[in-house]
Order: structure tokens, then sequence, then C-alpha cells
């Protein structure tokens, strides 16, 4: 009798390690990959494993859905939940719940939307898609809403139509959708990289940025380029020296050294004037240039900002007005 006791407790014991093991951080890692496998992904540096790379690959295209995770999964503190972070999404592990439900996208819309400048209201036309949230979802986005997954991929549109960094953008539970006129047609539709902002704006510990393979850490790539221009006077005479500012980073927000910036300037009545930044970016991601101008008449002045760094290269645009 007292030894099947005994071989009952190691055997509780023995059960109790397991679990213990199972549930640590890297035990998990393991569970995860024996239940769905596991995969790095060079470009940022990550391990995707289990529950969380089935939900990635369920996607039609997990790369323009959710971009690339910028890290690991970890346990988050504040909700006690698994999550993982993305260029454009947040996974969250939800054990209670269904096997076909367990992994879920985290409301990132919800948590990071600010109103901006709206915009003509698109109501009226045939290609708007009606919702209950008293926005709709129309044109272009409104294809790229239905051929994507709709509402099971990215929630109810939570704005309309508005002007934010002067970009045309809409926002729903899960993303945002920014029109990008430069990019080549069916393409102009793109998501936010709420991921990465929202990753940013809680204040996780930056190290879980770093790029993981085994023991040691690798360089991340730069994969695409975020360029931001100010000029140093939003209301100027028709004459006079302006600065533009501006600021490159990559797709997790890291300055980016380097960089080529040209500048195309084009004046109220339609010149164009190109001018070379001399000094590429520093350290900080920044650079700066300044030109003459002078208007026959006042107007807004639109500066063309591109910026080129290896192969990659991306626009963006500013602008002042000329007042008096």
């Amino acid at each position: 009798m007292n030894y099947n006791r005994g071989v009952s407790r190691r055997i509780v014991i023995s059960v109790l390690l397991l679990l213990l093991i199972t549930f640590s951080s890297g035990g998990w890692h393991a569970s995860l990959a024996q239940s769905g496998g596991e995969k790095y992904f060079e470009e940022t540096g990550h391990w995707v494993r289990g529950e969380f790379l089935t939900k990635y690959y369920s996607a039609s295209d997990p790369l323009s859905l959710y971009g690339y995770p910028i890290t690991p999964a970890f346990l988050d503190k504040t909700t006690n939940q698994f999550v993982q972070y993305f260029q454009k999404a947040r996974f969250e592990l939800h054990p209670e719940a269904p096997p076909s439900q367990q992994v879920q996208l985290s409301s990132l819309g919800s948590y990071s939307y600010e109103p901006g400048l709206t915009v003509t209201n698109f109501d009226t036309s045939p290609t708007c898609r009606k919702f209950d949230t008293q926005f709709n979802v129309c044109m272009a986005f409104a294809d790229y809403y239905i051929q994507n997954g709709a509402e099971a991929q990215f929630g109810k549109p939570i704005s309309g139509m508005e002007l934010q960094n002067n970009r045309l953008v809409q926002y729903f539970e899960n993303a945002r959708f920014e029109w990008r006129p430069d990019f080549p047609p069916g393409k102009m539709v793109l998501l936010g990289d709420l991921g990465t902002e929202h990753f940013y704006k809680v204040g996780y510990d930056r190290a879980l940025l770093l790029a993981e393979r085994g023991d040691f850490t690798i360089e991340k790539s730069v994969l695409n380029l975020k360029v931001r221009a100010y000029p140093r006077e939003a209301v100027t005479s028709r004459s006079g020296t302006q600065t533009i500012y501006i600021v490159v980073q990559d797709q997790s927000l890291v300055p980016v050294e380097g960089v080529q910036i040209t500048l195309a300037v084009t004046t109220p009545d339609g010149k164009q004037n190109l001018y070379i930044v001399r000094q590429r970016t520093n350290a900080a991601g920044m650079t700066q240039s300044s030109f003459p101008f002078a208007l026959d008449s006042v107007g807004v002045v639109q500066v063309s900002v591109t910026a080129t760094y290896k192969d990659l290269q991306t626009k963006t645009t500013t602008s002042f007005r000329a007042w008096w």
C-alpha cells in the first residue's frame, strides 16, 4: 500500500514538472512547434511557431495582411496572454477558445484610431458596402475589403475616409487602409503598420525586436522605408528660403542611415525645381535641405520627397503656403 502511494506521488510530481516545462517560455515554444510547425523569417530574424504559424498562413496573402514578424511570441503581463507582433497586426493566444479560434487578431485599429480630417462623403456611391456602425466602405477600399477576408479579417469600419499625414486612410477594428496612388494599379490599397506602431506606443522592451536564431542574434534587414517630411515654416511670404526636415525609418521604425533624398518643388504656377540633398540621413535617420523661392503669386508650394536606399525607394509629400 505504501509502495503504491509512493509510485502515485512520483507520477503526480512528474506530471507537474512536465506541465511546468511545457508552459515555461521555452517549453511553450516547443509545444507550439509540435502543434503547427515553425518558420524562421530571415527578413526580420524571428520565428513564428505552432498555432501562430497556422494562423499566419491561413490568410490568402499573409505578407500583405500581416507583414513580417517583428518580435518573438511572448507573455504580455498586462493581459496574461501570449502575443506576437507583426508589422501590421498582433496575434493573441486564447487557449480557452475552440481550436480554430485560439489565435485571434488584436483590435489594433480600435486601439490606434485618432480622428483625422474627414473627406468628401461617398455614401451615395453604388460601390459602397454599408454597415451598422454608421460608416461605409467604398470604391477601392470596398474591393480590397471584400477580396481579403472582409469582416472576419478586418472587423467593421470605425471611421470614414480621412486625410492623415497627407494620405487618404480608413480605420477598421483590426486594420488601417491606406490609399497609395503612387503604387501600380491593383496595388494602391495597403494596410498600415499598426503592429509596429502599437508595439512602440505601448512601450514594450525594445530588446524583443532583436533578431533571434538559436543562441545568437543577427542584423535585421531593411525591408521598406518610411519617410516623413516637414517644412520649417508652414506659412511664408512669396519669397525667401524654406527648409525641409526629413526623417527616414525602417519597417520597425528604426532610423535608417545613409538614405539619399531628392526634392521636387512645384510652385503654384506649375513650375518644378529638383534638388538633390547633399547630406544623406545620419544615424538618427534625419537630414534637411534648404532652397530659395520667389513666387509670382500666393498659393501652395508642393514638395515631393523621394528616399532611396540600396534597392528600396519610397515617396512622401509635404507643402507650405505663400500667403502674402
